[in-house]
């Protein structure tokens, strides 16, 4: 008897608030896992004017508030023990969700008044720019006034404008980040939650300009984005190389933290170079440091004692008692997304298979989507690779497939181009495929140069 294995299961992505178990895994798009991270929380802070802010009060005759009672202290000293991971500023505020991350827990983001704009800015992807070189240039001393005199030209602060719709109709949001200038005629680095579903971009530049910006491109997975800017002669960062940054090197950034304190100064020194923090769905490879982060240096430098850029500041730590974890993506990750984001509009040579499949471990699983076995099943294909939705993967390369993981380490494992032997049962038949990795293109490109999607 002919059946549909899939019902009328929806495969459609995740979806952002904008006032503010079964799923599918996308090729090489690894899910977080599960641990026990009750202790952490992870979250964007964005920068508002309609955010507000309140002490605790009491009214009536003056009398003193009652006092805790100790199992109440304990259990706010356990509040105070909680380590809590955080994007640093910049997305659509106004009840916007920026870029949520969170491992267990998400946080109430945080606000700033940036100036009202309407305009909206489209995306576009322009010709390639002059770059700046990508080699440390000749010292400037440990002496932080010279990192600052050598780096501050090249930071920028970020002001963006949304509009929102909330139960009492549409209103204007704001908030607000920094960037880093990449090239003299106006290519500008920022991160990705920053400019995220911004209506309009407005840069401001060290030496009080001020420029409307265009979208030119943004990646999610590494959290990066680039917009430009109608100017010549700007000064653009130098990029260190930081596979070669040492733990306990000199560490400073600069960026607008607040929204409102654009060209700020913190120091510190390296912490850590390859700390794996997971943010929301994505695992990034970070660097860790002890200068001062805050809401509002998303998108700014990270810089070395040379005032060389070793990285583009995104995410904090932040929490009762915890201090200096700030995290940074290192500068090599940096150049080379912004390199493609100008040149192709996306990041290049991502593999891909081009199918979302769904592991079936338990009886309500099987029986929910109307399956005969446990296993890893193709839910859904975009791409024409020869895989069918229903198809319950064996084994990939020869290694049996118990988890929607295994296809997707089997699928970053390769490269774009390369043949994975797959073994499947297609209609309670086994079969041999060999299917080719391909290159994962955003959607929006795939429209722009006709890349064939579904079978």
């Amino acid at each position: 008897m002919d059946y549909n294995p899939f019902g009328g299961w929806n495969a459609g992505g995740s979806s952002q608030d904008s006032s503010g178990n079964h799923s599918g895994s996308y090729y090489g798009n690894t899910s977080s896992s599960n641990n026990d991270l009750s202790s952490q929380r992870i979250y964007s802070s964005y920068y508002s004017s309609n955010n507000t802010y309140s002490s605790p009060s009491y009214s009536g005759s003056g009398a003193e508030p009652p006092k805790k009672e100790k199992r109440g202290g304990r259990r706010a000293a356990l509040v105070a023990g909680m380590l809590v991971f955080s994007l640093i500023g910049g997305a659509v505020g106004g009840g916007a969700t920026s870029w949520w991350l969170s491992t267990q827990l998400a946080a109430t983001p945080q606000e700033s008044s940036v100036s009202e704009a309407e305009t909206k800015a489209e995306p576009q992807v322009s010709s390639t720019p002059t770059v700046p070189a990508a080699t440390p240039q000749s010292s400037v001393g440990g002496d932080v006034t010279a990192v600052v005199q050598k780096a501050a030209p090249s930071v920028v602060e970020i002001r963006l404008s949304s509009r929102v719709m909330t139960f009492f109709g549409e209103r204007e949001s704001q908030s607000a980040g920094s960037g880093v200038i990449y090239s003299e005629d106006g290519y500008i680095i920022t991160n990705n939650h920053v400019i995220e579903n911004a209506d309009e971009v407005m840069v401001r530049t060290y030496d009080g300009q001020e420029y409307s910006a265009t979208l030119v491109g943004a990646d999610p997975k590494t959290d990066l984005a680039v917009i430009k800017i109608e100017a010549e002669g700007l000064t653009p960062v130098t990029f260190a190389d930081s596979d070669t940054v040492q733990v306990g090197q000199v560490a400073v950034a600069i960026g607008n933290p607040l929204g409102t304190l654009g060209g700020s100064v913190t120091n510190g020194v390296v912490s850590a170079k390859d700390r794996e923090i997971t943010i929301g769905d994505e695992t990034m490879t970070l660097m860790q440091t002890s200068a001062a982060i805050n809401p509002g240096n998303s998108g700014g430098g990270l810089f070395d004692g040379n005032g060389n850029l070793i990285g583009i500041v995104n995410a904090k730590s932040s929490g009762l008692d915890i201090e200096g974890l700030g995290f940074a993506i290192p500068s090599n990750t940096a150049l080379a997304v912004t390199k493609d984001l100008i040149e192709y509009g996306y990041v290049t040579g991502r593999p891909e298979l081009g199918i979302k499949v769904l592991q079936v471990a338990d009886l309500r699983t099987a029986n929910y989507y109307g399956l005969r076995e446990f296993g890893v099943y193709v839910m859904e294909t975009t791409r024409n690779n020869g895989l069918m939705p229903g198809d319950r993967i064996v084994s990939i390369n020869g290694k049996p497939i118990e988890s929607a993981s295994d296809v997707s380490q089997a699928v970053t494992s390769g490269k774009v181009g390369d043949i994975l032997h797959f073994v499947i049962v297609r209609d309670g038949k086994t079969m041999d495929l060999e299917v080719q990795i391909l290159e994962q293109v955003p959607d929006s490109i795939k429209k722009e140069v006709s890349v064939p999607s579904g079978i």
